[in-house]
Parts: C-alpha cells; structure tokens; sequence
C-alpha cells in the first residue's frame, strides 16, 4: 500500500515527545490503493468521526468505506476497533501548496522495529505544514520539532520506532542497517491499515486535499 505516517505520531518517531491521540495517514489517490486501504480499515470496523456524532449513532450511519469515498474527502476522520485514525490525500507546504505522497514519498524515511516497518514522512515536511497552519497546538509543537531538525542537521541517524500506533505483528522490510529497539506498543493496533510492503529503502510513486495533523 502506497502512504506515509504524518502529523504527530511521525513527529514521534523523531523523538518528539508530545502526545497525539491519532494516526494521520497520507496515503496515495490510486483508486486500487485506497480500495486496499478501505478493506483493512473495514476489518477493523471503520466508523467516522464526527463532532455531534456519537460512535453508536456513526456504527449505524449508511456511509459506505470504499475507494471512492477516501477519494472524495482530502481528510476523513475514522474510529477504528484500534484506534482514531485520520486519512489524508495532501498535506499543507510552508507556501500553503497541497503536497501529496508522490511529492513526499521520495523524501521520506524508513521507521523499522521489531516485527514491522512503516514509512513516515520527512521531518523537514511536518515541520512545513504545521508552519502554515500556524495554530497554538501547532506552535507548541514546532519548538520542539525545530530542535531536532537542528540536531539532525547534516547528520542522518537511525529513526526510533513508532510506539503505541502499530502492530508488532506486521511484517518487517529488509535490514536497512541495524534497526533501533522498539518501544513496546501501549494497546492500539493500527497494524493492518499500513501494509508495508516495500521491497526495499525505495519508495514507490503514487498520486495525490486540509488541515495539520497533531
């Protein structure tokens, strides 16, 4: 499956430290992609997420999950059996242009743990769209974020795994070099959703509308 991991959970996996309750996922607009993306998100029992929608009004809701409706929403805002979970189709550059995964994809980075392998996006990127967006939560956020961008600088090091979002039953990618210790996962598992299965450190092309992500 064509995506990428945004917003704060891939501002952890850079050692950010501020919390986020979502996985926000940028993922690629090929109509078989999101098809995919669809069927995984059904096995984990798909609800949207809605403000004045309760989660028991949204299980009863006639909203069909497929392909078409992903495609048709640059965001829409999930409740999994899992977790919360966001889908994007582009997310906000330092100029207000909507980036999406074939724009980031080869600038991302590998995050691998024990028994699982995800792609989030660049640092540099989720640094960009929460520039834009410009809100408190976002300028919390951006102190941080902004030093670890200097602690990088120049300098390309192993990323920590995701914690708490994934599953650790997921299949890993081949070695990229000696992967760091994951942390252990805290009860969500957003696993299936993110089926990376990439047949090594080159990321594939897809094609790409708003809001930051935490």
């Amino acid at each position: 499956m064509e995506y990428l991991v945004v917003g704060g959970v891939a501002a952890n996996s850079y050692g950010a430290r501020r919390t986020t309750e979502d996985l926000d996922c940028l993922v690629g607009r090929e109509r078989a992609n999101l098809e995919k993306l669809a069927s995984a998100m059904r096995e984990l029992g798909a609800r949207i997420r809605a403000e004045g929608v309760s989660d028991e009004e949204a299980k009863v809701l006639p909203l069909p999950l497929d392909g078409w409706t992903l495609a048709n929403h640059e965001l829409s805002t999930w409740t999994t059996d899992a977790g919360w979970f966001d889908v994007l189709t582009n997310i906000p550059a330092r100029d207000g242009r909507r980036l999406g995964y074939e724009d980031l994809a080869p600038r991302s980075h590998l995050v691998q743990g024990e028994g699982f392998a995800i792609r989030a996006a660049a640092l540099e990127d989720i640094v960009a769209s929460k520039e834009w967006a410009n809100r408190p939560k976002d300028l919390e956020a951006l102190r941080e974020l902004h030093e670890i961008l200097s602690s990088e600088a120049g300098a390309h090091r192993d990323r920590p795994a995701i914690a708490g979002l994934v599953d650790q039953g997921h299949p890993t990618l081949p070695e990229q070099g000696q992967a760091p210790e994951p942390r252990p996962p805290e009860g969500h598992s957003l696993g299936p959703l993110l089926d990376a299965s990439f047949p090594d450190d080159t990321t594939p092309a897809g094609p790409a509308g708003p809001r930051d992500h935490n």
